[in-house]
């Protein structure tokens, strides 16, 4: 700020731990929206671990880490950190804006999505994954799916052993008449 208390041109504003890297290079015209998004990561960051993802004994430090160094993943700092939202808060710090989320309201998306255990756009899941996330949404559905799959799955594995069953007892009739033999009582049946 100058005398008049007016910002200069090419000036750092902002607090160097919540500091996108285009604004911590002082590139006005660059900072938008995901600059926003960054300082929506860090609070995220920070809340998940409990410090901020960049903070060093100065404000030069600090900010030459938001320009040089990755945060440390907050799983790292707090084991219990969800993975979901460690991959939300993660895509907000990105260095370069364009793989930061779009808007706040895309950050918002993807955080309804990890609150209601769906799937989130920041990173793709398996079908397993999106097979369990849809389990714990619809608990009773998840459990009838369960038990008819196994039904079916007894159903046909009994069909099986009774075909197979019958085959073996109908071979041995047919060995049976070929030879000219009757088949004996225990002949026939299933062994």
């Amino acid at each position: 700020m100058d005398e008049t208390g007016q910002t200069q041109s090419g000036s750092i504003l902002g607090t160097p731990s919540y500091m996108a890297p285009e604004q911590a290079r002082g590139r006005g015209t660059l900072v938008g929206p995901a600059a926003d998004v960054y300082a929506l990561g860090a609070i995220l960051y920070e809340l998940l671990t409990g410090r901020p993802p960049f903070k060093a004994e100065t404000v030069w430090d600090t900010i030459t880490q938001v320009l040089t160094e990755e945060p440390v993943p907050p799983t790292s700092l707090q084991s219990r950190a969800p993975r979901d939202l460690e991959t939300i808060c993660l895509k907000c710090l990105q260095k370069e804006p364009l793989k930061r989320y779009d808007s706040a309201a895309a950050l918002a998306d993807d955080l309804r999505c990890f609150l209601e255990d769906k799937p989130i756009k920041a990173r793709p899941t398996s079908w397993a994954e999106q097979a369990v996330k849809w389990a714990h949404r619809r608990p009773a559905l998840a459990a009838l799916v369960g038990v008819s799959l196994l039904a079916l799955i007894a159903l046909l594995t009994g069909g099986l052993i009774y075909n197979a069953r019958l085959r073996s007892a109908l071979h041995d009739v047919q060995e049976a008449r070929e030879s000219g033999r009757e088949p004996g009582p225990d002949r026939g049946r299933g062994r």
